[in-house]
């Protein structure tokens, strides 16, 4: 755990002490009591003094969405992406806290950066906290935090975090982030260069700054920082900038508008500093103004009223002898007025229900995939991948599956050899039919583009009327 306590003079922001909590041999966050009561030892051994403080979570405990959103207020668009929340929720995930990065405008569509959290780990955080005698001031992602800190006051939007339990990367226009991504426990060498190559694939870097002359010339616009806690050679930092398409340099604490004592480390506690400067830019002692505070979620859901019978007798009793009354007592003109109203009330609302039916019906194609009751595009997904060995460096780019399972699909290798062994285990599988392969392009390096055509062999329907399903290693 990275731990930097800071202190204000004049608007200036001041390290006053930066360093890493190790935790007790076989204690983790499971055993939250112990974790605090160590945790708060640490920090008056070390002479911390301030007790309210924002707890950072890594990416890899958060579920990430991209979202589109059509024209709305943060009202409504709230509770389009509390619907969201709910339909993204796995059951074993338990009960979720969400909350998005983004801006919602009434007057053009946007897209958000849908966040979750599990509420067993901000229980766990509360248990730790305690125990360690500190306030709870906001709980939000470490990367976030970083990611705006360095976007603001360094000025650059592609951020990379390595640290030993793991990196992550943040995508950031100004103070929001539009894409993050755990690249995994690989910190060095080749795992890390991957990983990243993997993420430009998906999230293209770079492209909307540089133009095709500047990009002939290798020249670009945006420079990467990189916040190094392992210490990379020279080496692995180009290696990065060559997968990430942009120059990589490191970050140093300074460069985050902050002064004092970084023990000895141009960049070490560099998450920690940037959750501090975070809490101090919000509002009400400590929240995150309008950014992620898991705390104080934006994202809602809809509350649940337990209503019980007798309740429901009255209301009923109640609606019947409303119902005499209007009957009774109100005249056909006063009717005619209640539907002219009704109709100018449809009338105001028609534009942004035609405004919203896209959204609509793209959420109910979705969600007359997921019931599909033969998802035969996820079972040729499932054999695909797990034709592709979990050592191999191959990946896949994209994927198409046309209703007469014709089918295609993208990716990259190291070296023609790789592709063609791909090819031999598709055949031998017994799903796959006329493979067709075709190398696109080849790069400066042995890594190649290529794309497979096929014909799609579902396994046939057992007994029960289920497809059979063989139990396969995937990754």
């Amino acid at each position: 755990m990275l731990v930097a306590e800071l202190s204000w003079s004049g608007g200036a922001a001041r390290v006053a002490r930066v360093g890493e909590f190790a935790y007790p041999a076989g204690v983790t966050l499971e055993q939250g009591q112990t974790l605090g009561i160590a945790l708060g030892e640490f920090l008056k051994r070390e002479g911390y003094t301030c007790r309210r403080a924002v707890l950072g979570v890594p990416a890899r405990w958060l579920l990430l969405k991209a979202q589109g959103l059509p024209p709305a207020d943060a009202a409504t668009a709230a509770a389009m992406l509390s619907l969201r929340a709910e339909a993204e929720s796995a059951p074993e995930l338990g009960e979720m806290s969400f909350d998005y990065s983004g801006q919602c405008s009434t007057l053009s569509a946007g897209t958000v950066l849908l966040m979750g959290l599990p509420k067993r780990w901000i229980e766990r955080l509360r248990t730790v906290a305690e125990a360690a005698g500190l306030q709870i001031a906001a709980i939000t992602p470490s990367a976030a935090a970083l990611g705006s800190a360095t976007a603001v006051r360094a000025g650059n939007p592609y951020v990379l975090s390595v640290r030993p339990e793991g990196a992550e990367l943040a995508v950031q226009q100004g103070e929001q982030t539009r894409y993050m991504r755990h690249l995994g426990s690989a910190t060095s060498g080749t795992g890390l260069v991957t990983e990243l190559r993997r993420a430009a694939t998906l999230h293209p870097m770079n492209g909307d700054a540089t133009t095709a002359a500047e990009a002939a010339a290798g020249v670009s616009r945006h420079v990467m920082m990189m916040w190094d806690d392992v210490g990379l050679d020279a080496g692995v930092v180009d290696a990065v900038s060559g997968a990430v398409g942009m120059p990589v340099v490191r970050g140093e604490v300074q460069s985050l508008g902050v002064a004092g004592a970084t023990n000895g480390r141009a960049g070490l506690g560099a998450s920690a500093i940037a959750l501090a400067l975070a809490a101090a830019g919000g509002a009400g002692g400590g929240s995150l103004a309008g950014q992620i505070d898991f705390l104080r979620p934006r994202v809602v859901p809809p509350k649940k009223q337990s209503v019980n019978l007798r309740t429901r007798w009255i209301a009923a009793g109640a609606a019947v002898v409303a119902l005499v009354a209007v009957v009774a007592y109100t005249d056909l003109a006063r009717l005619e007025g209640k539907v002219t109203a009704a109709e100018k009330s449809l009338q105001t609302l028609d534009p942004a229900v035609k405004m919203a039916r896209p959204f609509v019906a793209n959420m109910q194609f979705v969600e007359g995939f997921a019931r599909a009751a033969s998802p035969r595009a996820l079972s040729c997904m499932r054999d695909l991948t797990g034709a592709i060995p979990a050592e191999s460096q191959t990946y896949l780019t994209s994927f198409h599956l046309q209703s007469n399972l014709r089918g295609e699909f993208t990716g990259r290798a190291m070296g023609n050899l790789e592709v063609l062994n791909l090819i031999d285990r598709l055949n031998a599988s017994g799903r796959f039919a006329d493979l067709k392969r075709k190398l696109d392009a080849r790069g400066t390096g042995p890594e190649v583009s290529f794309s497979v055509t096929f014909t799609y062999i579902p396994a046939p329907a057992t007994a029960g009327g289920a497809a059979a399903m063989e139990p396969r290693a995937s990754r």
